[in-house]
């Protein structure tokens, strides 16, 4: 069963994870890291997929401590139960791919078939528009939380790995075991979005958590996208790679959230991974944006939801 966010009604919430230092050089970082690239709370990327970009660590005022998008290159499904294979060699008892709540609850991975959620099987596949997994743990040390997602269909191919410091609402401590789902054939259809790099140029999907109402964000000089996804409880996950002036990037991308002229103030935080920049907007009657780069300067990520 797909996971809703609750959207809040009054505030937009952008954070920018800066390095010491208010500029990037440009130097060349590859967009994909390869399986076996370390993430947060001892998991690595699985095989078959990459990390893009970066796995960002994040100042918690979303709720989220990091976060990785992982681009799969095949199996949703083997990515996903790989995922869960980590996590319980470690403690964390995410549910394998062919789980299920009990008395009928929900599904841990499901075809989404005429806007419905139907079982993994021969019987639905052709007809499938995405297959998705979610799956949540409680850490080892039983002080903060993981999810585990995957989506496989539409602009989606993608895993996403997140931690917090908060707990999961309901405990999270049940064990549904790690049975996993049949292979799937064939997989949904996956159209990638444009990766835009012409200044300008719109890109992610509409949202309301600008000042303005509705809108798109459009391409700063000085970033390029190298994901455009949606998909996850998360709503629109996209990465950039800035490779301008940090600073200046994420404050005109701030410039676009705020109304007639005006721009969300920029307040510095430390943290742990090195210097964020915060910035908080509250719409009223809107949804959520957030803007995070990793300590180096050089990735960007935002994510949005409408209300």
């Amino acid at each position: 069963m797909r996971r809703v966010i609750r959207r809040s009604r009054a505030l937009v919430l952008v954070t920018v994870l800066l390095a010491g230092c208010a500029s990037t050089t440009g130097d060349a970082a590859p967009a994909r890291h390869a399986p076996g690239t370390k993430l947060s709370a001892g998991y690595v990327v699985p095989s078959g997929s990459r990390l893009v970009g970066t796995d960002f660590r994040l100042n918690g005022a979303s709720g989220t401590s990091s976060l990785a998008l992982i681009d799969i290159d095949r199996d949703p499904l083997a990515v996903y139960d790989d995922l869960v294979a980590q996590g319980r060699r470690a403690g964390t008892l995410l549910p394998g791919s062919g789980t299920a709540a009990p008395y009928e609850g929900p599904r841990t991975c499901h075809l989404n078939v005429d806007n419905h959620e139907a079982p993994i099987g021969p019987a639905d596949a052709a007809a499938a528009t995405s297959v998705d997994c979610y799956g949540a743990g409680v850490l080892p040390d039983g002080a903060g939380s993981v999810v585990v997602q995957t989506s496989w269909g539409g602009s989606a191919h993608h895993a996403l790995v997140e931690t917090s410091d908060n707990p999961i609402a309901g405990g999270g401590r049940d064990d549904l075991g790690d049975a996993r789902a049949p292979e799937l054939v064939p997989l949904p259809k996956v159209v990638d979005r444009p990766l835009v790099s012409e200044p300008g140029t719109p890109f992610g999907s509409s949202n309301n958590g600008f000042e303005s109402g509705y809108r798109r964000f459009t391409l700063e000089p000085g970033s390029r996208v190298v994901a455009d996804v949606d998909g996850f409880t998360q709503g629109m996950l996209v990465v950039l790679r800035i490779d301008g002036d940090t600073r200046e990037v994420v404050t005109r991308y701030a410039r676009q959230i705020g109304s007639g002229g005006t721009t969300p103030r920029v307040r510095e935080v430390a943290t742990p991974g090195g210097h964020v920049l915060s910035v908080v907007n509250s719409p009223e009657g809107g949804g959520a944006v957030f803007l995070d780069t990793d300590p180096s300067g050089r990735w960007l990520l935002i994510r949005a939801n409408s209300d």
